[in-house]
């Protein structure tokens, strides 16, 4: 046990500050040095030195004190709260359970206890001087109050300075507007049933060593703030994100940043892990997933990793992953972005790079650079991160620079990047540019590709600049057209009719109206096919 969990230690402590004895406070403090990072329930201990009058103490160790940048908070007093409340009097209503009381504010309660200009016989004229005067004062000490503290709206939230502070208001159901004031490292195990609150985290960082997700649901707000999740081992038996599993709220302005090795040991269902959400019901915008995963499924069960949801019903805007995270799987699907997307991403870039293994025959690997299925709409985004993909065994190998599967419509979007693929005899390849298997009915439209293939000249392999394989005739606006793998002369073609850039390289190839590259420009460079305004 720590010192500072000792009770008796603790109240030495306590009887030192009360008595102002400087010695036996020295004592403590040599002890551990800790002792000058505790807080009292509310009160700072800073704040507590001021209380109790302990003027040798804050002459000698105030500095200390006011350097140190994280609290040990530990219970409150009793006789603290008392004297607290003889000293505030009516202003005891602007310090709530979940205020903290700093150096400040018993600076401002104690100028306000004292007689401003001593006990004298005052003069109309004198009175008519020295009443503004108080009134100031006290106006000042007021206005301090409030905005030290807040009123919990979105123009004067609460303030959050400490970690009991946060896990008070996390778990209390409430819908008011709250501010970090600090840093904040939240201790293992942290996780809260449902968040209600909007929180915005004033550019601070909240640490998290936790294999805990930090919300099973957010319904709240979350903005302006990172979460730092270190460095993880965690096993995986159903579904897990770092911050929520179902968010129904908003999240916005996020930074996660992770390492994390995962193990999978589920027996049955679908798995989906994400940075952010399992499942998003809401809003993620402005946000940023930076992450070393390594996710080892132990079983051939369906199992997704991915960067923002695993399940999007929601919306996903201007959000992207940073370079150079890497999401390494075995047995495994990845994507940037969401796994399955049921509503809309817009305006969002992996830049992550995605390296999948698998050795089952019963393992089919689906990679893509946005989502590996889409039944809603993905529209503005572009994969810049590469593509690895290597199977021992017999089987099917869907892989899109932006999706995987398209059942749903995809539009302005765009891929900048390598697709590596190794596998054996008699295996499946189906390898596009944007789409890797195209559903009649989706559409696909103004989308473009600069990439190169690179996978082995074997059967059974597809692959075209947009779109590897579709059964159906496929319409991108007024061109129907059907992908196969031919070997090309390495030019590099743009469909003038349907705005969009195609780079042919070793396997790709894009077929038009039945026509190798029927009605579109050709070039030489690829800086030929970015000069065109089809390019975006």
């Amino acid at each position: 046990m720590h010192i500072l969990e000792d009770d008796i230690f603790k109240h030495q402590v306590l009887t030192a500050i009360c008595k102002d004895d400087c010695l036996a406070f020295s004592k403590y403090v040599d002890k551990s040095r800790r002792v000058l990072s505790l807080q009292f329930g509310r009160f700072t201990l800073i704040a507590l030195l001021y209380l109790f009058n302990a003027k040798k103490i804050i002459r000698n160790y105030q500095d200390d004190i006011l350097r140190v940048k994280d609290t040990t908070l530990v219970e409150e007093p009793a006789e603290s709260y008392k004297r607290f409340k003889e000293i505030a009097g009516t202003s005891l209503r602007h310090f709530g359970a979940e205020s903290t009381v700093t150096k400040q504010d018993m600076i401002n309660l104690l100028s306000l206890n004292q007689k401003p200009l001593g006990v004298l016989k005052i003069s109309l004229l004198y009175t008519a001087a020295v009443v503004p005067l108080i009134f100031a004062i006290v106006f000042c000490f007021f206005a301090s109050t409030i905005n030290s503290f807040g009123t919990g709206t979105l123009q004067n939230p609460y303030k959050v300075y400490n970690a009991v502070q946060f896990y008070n208001i996390a778990q209390s159901n409430t819908t008011k507007h709250y501010v970090l004031t600090k840093n904040l490292t939240l201790p293992q195990g942290f996780n809260v049933e449902e968040f209600s609150a909007n929180l915005n985290g004033g550019g601070k960082t909240i640490t998290i060593n936790s294999t805990t997700t930090f919300a099973n649901k957010i319904t709240g707000s979350i903005s302006h703030i990172t979460f730092a999740f270190g460095n993880l081992e965690k096993e995986i038996f159903k579904d897990f994100a770092f911050l929520t599993l179902q968010n129904d709220g908003t999240i916005k302005d996020v930074a996660i940043t992770v390492t994390a090795q995962l193990v999978g040991n589920y027996s049955e269902g679908e798995v989906y892990v994400a940075g952010f959400a399992a499942e998003n019901n809401g809003d993620i915008e402005n946000s940023i997933f930076h992450g070393s995963i390594n996710f080892i499924s132990n079983t051939t069960n369906d199992a997704f990793f991915t960067g923002f949801a695993g399940v999007n019903n929601g919306n996903i805007t201007n959000s992207k992953t940073l370079a150079p995270s890497t999401f390494s799987t075995v047995h495994v699907d990845i994507a940037g972005i969401a796994i399955i997307n049921n509503g809309v991403i817009s305006g969002c870039t992996n830049n992550a790079f995605l390296s999948q293994t698998a050795s089952s025959n019963f393992w089919f690997p689906n990679a893509a650079g946005i989502a590996t299925e889409n039944n809603g709409v993905i529209k503005q985004s572009k994969n810049l991160g590469d593509i690895f993909i290597e199977s021992s065994a017999i089987c099917e190998i869907y892989i899109g620079g932006v999706v995987a599967f398209n059942y749903g419509e995809i539009d302005n979007c765009g891929n900048e990047s390598n697709i590596q693929v190794e596998h054996i005899e008699n295996t499946y390849v189906f390898l596009g540019g944007v789409v890797g298997y195209a559903i009649s009915g989706s559409t696909v439209k103004n989308c473009f590709t600069i990439m190169q293939f690179d996978f082995e000249d074997k059967p059974r392999a597809y692959s075209g600049g947009i779109i590897g394989i579709t059964h159906a005739t496929y319409s991108i606006e007024f061109s129907t057209w059907f992908i196969h793998l031919v070997l090309s002369n390495n030019f590099y073609y743009a469909n003038t009719a349907n705005g969009i850039a195609i780079l042919h390289d070793d396997f790709g190839a894009l077929y038009i109206g039945g026509n190798m590259a029927g009605g579109a420009e050709k070039k030489n460079t690829e800086d030929g096919i970015r000069e065109l305004s089809l390019y975006f």
